[in-house]
């Protein structure tokens, strides 16, 4: 394992996961240095706690004297690697990595990792959820919000450790190696930091990496570019397909054969539940439960548990959360949805129109290729945000579309384009930066405008 005593390491970005790692590596008798882009104010109570400890401080930017002068850099999901201070500090030969590569470094539990395009938080949380009913010590963390550096300290090798991994963890850990790892699709997304889709892709394709025979790779064999990936892959390979299969083969994983979530492994197929038993809304949500369940099988939780966990999944905030009722007008929270795919599937789990609220910090989407959809779906756009040009002018003859300048107007605009009754869905396709602190933000400051009109829980 490595040695951190003595050693000057800067952690950049002090996000949840780097104010962790700063506790982390401090523990271990670093040298700890910080740097962040935004202003020191931002930080006056976490400094007021944690500042005396450390080496330096700076705010307002990262310099590449401070970096380039580490033994070591720990950089937070959001910093870029492509930082001009990042690169000059690389060219010094002085390491970059991210959290993953050095909280888990000779972590005795067993990892199971969830990464994709979408459906990353409910799937992980529903896996920590099936393997905690089954009775398995199980720690959930990652990008869902809990930062590894948090509960790393104290698991043992009775553990499970759920992580939810982003593209920009991966491309920070070259060491990471899951016992099991989930890849539920790849769409575009972030091409406001990567060169193309493909070189996406390439960053999800990391996750698998490191496995061997020993390991499991779970993936979702209706994804083009997942089933392209496994042929490369040194893993055992295991697969969930959501599409009925009535009589037809399946190959090894999870499945629907007659209305039933089935699993199929050496020993033939076995039932878990009526897929219509799903407690959590829409088709992307029965992909979720079904690679959950390939997961929690492989690390020995049986059929009946699995069923009796799926039935007492409550969902998660911010992906399709029910935000309240004002008359006849339902509120549904989908803030976690910041890009084109997650808003698809979010519009695709309503039997009728919705009141679509959109937009956000552009992530370089292609809103049109759903415009068709929008048709479909959508009674009317409520916009807000950096893109709501953008959005607008590919949407231009599919929808009618009201600008906002803020949520509280999103919402109050929503209720009265509803008409009386329907649904109001915040599904944005866009980060939540431009207005909020983060998608989190975003969706508590929906739930709490609809509160403002009188809505009580849906």
């Amino acid at each position: 394992m490595a040695e951190y005593s003595g050693l000057k390491v800067t952690v950049v970005g002090l996000g949840r996961s780097g104010k962790a790692m700063v506790s982390w590596l401090r523990k271990r008798g670093a040298r700890v240095s910080v740097s962040d882009s935004r202003p020191e104010s931002a930080f006056a109570d976490w400094l007021g706690s944690e500042g005396s400890g450390l080496e330096r401080a700076e705010f307002g930017g990262n310099s590449a004297s401070l970096l380039s002068s580490s033994d070591l850099i720990v950089v937070s999901p959001g910093v870029p690697p492509s930082s001009p201070a990042l690169q000059e500090a690389s060219r010094h030969g002085v390491r970059v990595v991210g959290d993953l590569e050095v909280a888990l470094e000779g972590c005795p539990a067993a990892v199971a990792a969830v990464s994709g395009t979408n459906g990353k938080s409910t799937t992980t949380a529903l896996l920590g959820h099936l393997l905690k009913s089954a009775g398995r010590e199980c720690v959930v963390a990652g990008n869902i919000g809990i930062p590894v550096g948090s509960v790393v300290d104290g698991l043992t090798a009775k553990h499970v450790l759920v992580l939810e991994v982003s593209s920009f963890q991966l491309d920070t850990a070259p060491s990471f190696h899951p016992r099991v790892a989930l890849l539920l699709n790849v769409t575009p997304d972030h091409l406001d930091r990567y060169a193309s889709f493909e070189e996406y892709a390439q960053s999800k394709a990391r996750l698998f990496a490191r496995q061997g025979p020993a390991d499991l790779a779970v993936l979702n064999h209706r994804d083009a570019r997942s089933v392209t990936m496994a042929a490369g892959l040194k893993a055992r390979v295991s697969w969930f397909d959501a599409h009925e299969r009535a009589d037809a083969p399946m190959p090894a994983g999870a499945g629907i054969r007659h209305g039933w979530i089935v699993l199929r492994g050496g020993s033939g197929e076995e039932r878990v539940m009526r897929a219509e038993e799903l407690t959590i809304r829409g088709a992307h949500n029965l992909e979720n439960a079904l690679a959950a369940c390939v997961a929690a099988a492989e690390l020995g939780v049986g059929p009946a548990a699995l069923a009796s966990g799926l039935r007492t999944f409550p969902g998660i905030p911010h992906r399709l959360e029910p935000a309240g009722r004002v008359g006849g007008v339902e509120f549904v929270n989908d803030s976690k949805g910041t890009n084109v795919d997650a808003m698809e599937k979010a519009l695709r789990s309503f039997p009728h129109q919705v009141v679509l609220i959109a937009g956000g910090r552009d992530k370089g989407a292609d809103f049109g290729g759903v415009a068709a959809l929008v048709r479909e779906k959508v009674k009317a756009a409520v916009l807000l945000g950096e893109a709501a040009d953008r959005i607008e002018e590919a949407w231009k003859g599919a929808v009618p579309v009201i600008r906002v300048a803020g949520m509280g107007e999103a919402v109050r605009r929503g209720l009265e384009l509803a008409g009386g009754s329907g649904t109001v869905l915040l599904s944005p396709a866009c980060a939540s930066f431009d207005q909020f602190r983060d998608f989190e933000h975003r969706g508590e400051v929906f739930k709490e405008e609809v509160r403002r009109l009188g809505g009580g829980k849906a």
